[in-house]
């Protein structure tokens, strides 16, 4: 493989996923991919009764401080990797970037403990959208 899409949400999990497609794949260019759900300062907004604007501005920030950390780590260790930090429907983006960068493979890790029924919806649809095969990383 070439070229692999790795989605992070910046977990323990997430980050078990990057490593297994580094060590599972050596000569692939890593893809780092961070989806900011377009939904999510709307749904913290509702919640804590702050501005979804300002909650939105700091979720991208802080995506962006943890996502250049993660890529630069892996440079650190001789990795090509490319991070890329995007805004919309996690699934939809995830599988529309895996098309559009020509993925061979989507890895994202997955934490078996805590994970409950929206987690399988998430995988099955994920699945189904994406172009290439994808391999889901359990982390227990």
């Amino acid at each position: 493989m070439r070229k692999i899409l790795v989605a992070t949400d910046f977990s323990d999990a997430a980050a078990t996923g990057l490593r297994m497609a580094a060590e599972r794949h050596p000569d692939a260019e890593l893809l780092i991919l961070h989806v900011v759900d377009d939904d999510f300062a709307c749904r913290a907004s509702q919640r804590t009764g702050l501005d979804p604007q300002e909650l939105a501005e700091k979720a991208w920030n802080h995506a962006d401080v943890r996502l250049e950390e993660t890529a630069a780590a892996m440079r650190s260790r001789g990795r090509r990797v490319r991070p890329l930090l995007l805004r919309g429907d996690p699934i939809a983006t995830t599988a529309e970037t895996a098309r559009s960068e020509g993925a061979d493979g989507v890895v994202i890790g997955v934490d078996a403990l805590t994970e409950g029924a929206s987690g399988g919806r998430f995988r099955t649809r994920l699945v189904r959208s994406c172009p290439c095969p994808v391999l889901f990383v359990f982390e227990t």
